[in-house]
Parts: structure tokens; sequence; C-alpha cells
């Protein structure tokens, strides 16, 4: 199935609607739990912080894939330059529209686009990709758009491993609380290095990822 793919533009007020309709669908079935989430303004918020240069070289996209002018995927990325490594915050698609390759789409594009960053950055390839997943001892299939189970094993498949590490997400927002339900999962693109991370790296990684814009916001002229 022939889809297309957009990058959002936070200063875009049609970009700025599909997004949020993209949210609404998309993003919060599959975290149901406030505490999960991110609001949607918060996402925009880093997409204008990134356009004006607030992440220095670590890069932050958001992607939606649209059928018939409808969000039927989401992907939300981000690239830290000093550990080298691609995340993979979100990706999904429409349960209507699984098993039609638009999955494979967008996870292809969203692939691109970090190497990309990673190229104009440090002018060499990812050295390696994370993702948050559901910990499927912690939430269960009704607590998600699709079974978390399901989830780990595809990811397997795309060659990510567990990372054995008691994670805890940080605090999302001012009223949200830190979330136990996430396991880490990494895929190595590095042919010189190990099995795993090293320690250092993903330590580096952690603490980009955790990082907070300060608030109030930058204004700019």
């Amino acid at each position: 199935m022939t889809c297309s793919l957009i990058e959002i533009d936070s200063e875009d007020p049609l970009s700025s609607t599909i997004f949020t309709k993209a949210y609404d669908d998309l993003f919060i079935p599959a975290f149901p739990n406030p505490q999960e989430r991110e609001a949607p303004q918060q996402i925009l918020d880093k997409l204008c912080l990134r356009r004006h240069g607030y992440y220095g070289r670590n890069g932050y996209h958001v992607v939606v894939a649209l059928l018939d002018n409808r969000p039927v995927g989401l992907g939300v990325i981000a690239y830290l330059a000093k550990s080298n490594c691609g995340v993979i915050e979100f990706l999904a698609v429409s349960p209507q529209c699984r098993g039609q390759g638009i999955g494979s789409e967008l996870q292809r594009h969203c692939d691109q686009v970090l190497q990309e960053d990673a190229q104009n950055r440090t002018g060499r390839s990812l050295d390696w990709l994370l993702i948050e997943a559901h910990d499927p001892e912690q939430v269960f299939p009704d607590q998600d758009s699709s079974d978390p189970r399901a989830r780990i094993r595809f990811w397997e498949r795309q060659g990510f491993r567990r990372i054995h590490l008691a994670y805890v997400q940080p605090p999302l927002g001012e009223w949200h609380a830190p979330v136990r339900s996430f396991l880490l999962m990494a895929k190595i693109l590095n042919p010189g290095w190990p099995r795993s991370v090293p320690k250092a790296i993903l330590a580096t990684a952690l603490v980009e990822y955790a990082y907070t814009p300060i608030k109030p916001m930058p204004t700019w002229g």
C-alpha cells in the first residue's frame, strides 16, 4: 500500500494539525497511562527548539505516514551526537493498516533520517540504535494498543536486543512521575563493537536522552 511520509514542521499550522490528529489516533492508544506520554505541545515545542539550534548537534524529528490524507503511522525519533546514537522514541501504525508495509516504510525512512543526522554531525554512520518498549512483565495487552510481547518480538526480528538495566523513565513534565514500565533495547550498527553497547557510551546516551529544556522556552524575534 502506497502512503506519503511527511516530516512535521511545528511552525506550519497544517503540519501541526496533522500531527495532533496522529497523536490522538496513535500515540494516546499506545500510552493510555498519561504518565508515560508527553503532551502534544511538548513534542511540537521540541521541534521548535531543534529548528532554532537549542539542542546543538542533537536532532529531533516527527514523521507521519498519510494514506488518503489520513494519518496512519507516526514516528518520533532523536539523534544523540555525543553517543552517536539514533533513538526511536515511538513508531506505530494504525491497527487497520498493519501488515501492509506501511510500518516498514516508516521505519526505513526514520532510519535514513537518523543516518543523515549522524553523517551531518559527525561525518560517519550511526554506531547504534536505542528504543524504549513496554516491559511485558509490567504492561499487559489491554494497557497498550498492541501486545507488548508481540512488540518485543517485532524489534528482536529487526536485530534489537534487550539491555539488562533497571531502567526508570524520568518524569516527562512538571506534573509527571518517574515511570518503571519500560525496558530498553539496542541494535548495534558499528561492526567494530562487541555484542553490547559499551557502558560509558550507554551512560552518555541516557544522560543526553533524559535532557529536558529549561523553562520558560527561549523566544526568537
